[in-house]
């Protein structure tokens, strides 16, 4: 049987393999991969490095289009790109792809990923004859690193946002010339670290190109050079990030409906309050109108074709929830919330099962039938740390396959008692590390089996049971 597969995007490949320094260090001489630098730096030169950070969200995303050319003697399979040690548990999202074309990014080639040790080893097909030029692009997405600075603040005081980031390109090989853009900054400044002073520059400020938030470097940049520095920016709006997500969708044959239940464990990651909570400043601060780093409303995007949606949390139904634009679930929670509050809600739907839900149109397979959905629903502008995905079959179904766009950490095969089950349904289970938003774009596939005589079977047993409890009720009620 086989459960673990992916389904290959267009312009993504992705294959995630979690190695974490310590067990890299104990395993080294079975499993790790020992890089040796000297050769790496030696096996290729950054012609260009240009790269676009992207603060508009609360996770950050990077765009990093780069031209190099193989500097060795022989062809290169490999193009190394470090990452910090302490983004590693953040990532989210990484990709390679190739265009073919450089003025037009419609057709790209996709390339193999992994992590080893503290690298994405990028794998280039047919390899890179020495002294020739490949372009590409890399796409990278990681959550929860964006810090509120100061952390306390009052309701009335500026919200800042510190970003961490390097000032030049960290990487095994020489870098001719550097260029990058930062989008979303709003009265923005640097803020140096204590340690090693810079050897090429005093602060970002000196290559900045204009009034723009662009900069650029010209001379070389020599291999792993490491300067890190922080920009302080303002952003009022809310770090909304979800720490627990446990999604359940329902497969149901005879009301012709996939059900589906979202359980959250919210937080705000944004600042928090300096004195503690009053009403009265709080309405004071609502009446000016203005954009707040409070979370008082959730935009989730549900299906266009949904039905029947409910959001409760653990006191009871919530009312203060409407639809908006046809599929927006405008969710307020019973109260705001400040940087590290909580809140757990439940939200959930219904839809047609015969638009997610098909048989194989393979020969002599009535019987298997193709779920495919949404891996991922739920709030707009918001990143997931863990995700448990459980899919409920029909009761005496048998899963065949299971095709994820992402790579999971695990899986899990159970049964779960419903209304008149006997069995139980078929439960699996997939945990998801470190999801964002961008992710309701991606669908899961599976593929089971059920036949006529498994989806009769249910109704012949109750009306079996039924039929029986009658006669035993009229031969001891004589």
């Amino acid at each position: 049987m086989h459960f673990f597969s992916y389904n290959v995007f267009a312009i993504l490949s992705i294959f995630l393999i979690q190695v974490s320094k310590i067990a890299c260090a104990s395993s080294s001489s079975q499993n790790a991969i020992t890089i040796n630098n000297s050769v790496i730096s030696n096996s290729w030169e950054n012609l260009e490095i240009e790269s676009t950070i992207d603060l508009l969200k609360s996770y950050t995303k990077q765009l990093v289009q780069l031209k190099v050319r193989n500097i060795g003697s022989t062809k290169n399979y490999f193009y190394y790109y470090p990452i910090e040690s302490n983004l590693l548990d953040k990532i989210a999202l990484y990709s390679a792809v190739k265009p073919f074309n450089l003025k037009s990014k419609k057709s790209l080639q996709s390339f193999h990923v992994e992590i080893d040790f503290f690298y994405l080893k990028i794998f280039i097909d047919g390899g890179i004859s020495p002294n020739s030029i490949l372009n590409f692009y890399l796409q990278l997405t990681f959550i929860n690193n964006l810090k509120p600075f100061p952390e306390k603040i009052d309701l009335q005081d500026d919200t800042n946002i510190l970003f961490n980031l390097l000032k030049y390109p960290y990487s095994p090989y020489t870098t001719n010339s550097y260029k990058f853009k930062i989008v979303g900054l709003a009265k923005e400044k640097e803020i140096k670290l204590i340690g090693k002073e810079d050897e090429y520059l005093n602060s970002l400020e000196d290559y900045k190109i204009g009034n723009s938030n662009e900069f650029k470097y010209n001379k070389e940049i020599k291999p792993f050079t490491y300067y890190p520095t922080s920009i302080l920016y303002e952003r009022k709006a809310p770090l909304p990030y979800v720490y627990n997500l446990k999604r359940d969708l329902w497969v149901s044959h005879y009301a012709n409906s996939l059900s589906v239940e979202e359980y959250y464990e919210l937080t705000n990651k944004a600042h928090e309050l300096k004195k503690g909570f009053s009403r009265l400043e709080y309405i004071k601060s609502r009446l000016t109108m203005t954009p707040s780093f409070v979370l008082i409303a959730l935009d989730v995007v549900l299906p266009k074709d949904f039905d029947g949606a409910y959001y409760y949390d653990k006191v009871g139904n919530v009312s203060t929830s409407r639809i908006v634009k046809d599929n927006h679930l405008i969710l307020r929670p019973r109260y705001p919330l400040f940087g590290n509050w909580n809140y757990n809600f439940t939200i959930g739907w219904s839809l047609k099962l015969k638009d997610y839900v098909r048989r194989t149109n393979l020969v002599n397979s009535n019987d298997e039938y193709i779920l495919k959905y949404n891996l991922l629903d739920g709030p707009s502008d918001c990143s997931v740390e863990k995700m448990e995905l459980s899919i409920y079959l029909p009761e005496n179904s048998k899963i065949i396959d299971i095709q994820s766009p992402i790579p999971y950490t695990s899986l899990v095969n159970s049964t779960e008692n419903s209304f008149l089950d006997f069995k139980g349904h078929q439960k699996y289970t997939l945990v998801y590390n470190n999801l964002i938003d961008e992710f309701r774009s991606s669908q899961i596939i599976v593929k089971y089996k059920y036949d006529v005589n498994s989806y009769l079977l249910k109704p012949f047993l109750i009306g079996l049971y039924l039929f029986a409890g009658l006669i035993l009720f009229r031969v001891f009620s004589k």
